[in-house]
C-alpha cells in the first residue's frame, strides 16, 4: 500500500475514534487496494467486494430512473453504519464502516475532509 494512502486511512481512523470499524478503497472489480481495520472480526475486504456490486447496481438504477449521479450509498443496521462513495473519476470506491451508534454527520464530514487526499494518493 502506498505510504500516503496508509497515512490518510490512519487519520480517518483517528478522526472517527472508538466507533471506527473499517475503511477500504476498492476497485470497480471489488478488489481492495488499501484498507484500515479497527481490529474487530469485521471482514472489510469481503464487505468492500459486496459494496462494489451495490454501488454498480445503485448507478444502474439511478441511470435507468434518471435520478442523477450516485454520490453516496448508506446501509445502516442495528450494529453498523456503512457509507460508500465513488472516489475521483469513479474508478474506485471508498467504504467507511462504523458502529451503529456513530454520528452519521461526523462520518460524512470526515469523508469530505479526506476524499481529495485519498484520490490524490491513488492517482499519484
Amino acid at each position: 500500500m502506498k505510504e500516503e494512502l496508509k497515512t490518510v486511512l490512519s487519520e480517518v481512523r483517528t478522526d472517527i475514534g472508538e466507533d471506527f470499524v473499517a475503511s477500504e478503497i476498492i476497485g470497480l472489480d471489488g478488489i481492495s487496494i488499501a484498507g484500515e481495520s479497527g481490529g474487530s472480526d469485521f471482514n472489510s475486504e469481503l464487505a468492500g467486494a459486496h459494496f462494489a456490486m451495490v454501488m454498480k447496481l445503485a448507478g444502474r438504477v439511478s441511470e435507468n430512473l434518471k435520478l442523477g449521479k450516485v454520490i453516496e450509498n448508506q446501509v445502516s443496521t442495528d450494529q453498523l453504519i456503512s457509507v460508500a462513495r465513488p472516489l475521483g473519476d469513479g474508478s474506485f470506491y471508498w467504504l467507511l464502516v462504523a458502529k451503529a451508534e456513530s454520528n452519521i454527520g461526523l462520518l460524512r464530514v470526515v469523508m469530505d475532509q479526506h476524499e481529495l487526499r485519498l484520490w490524490g494518493a491513488i492517482s499519484a
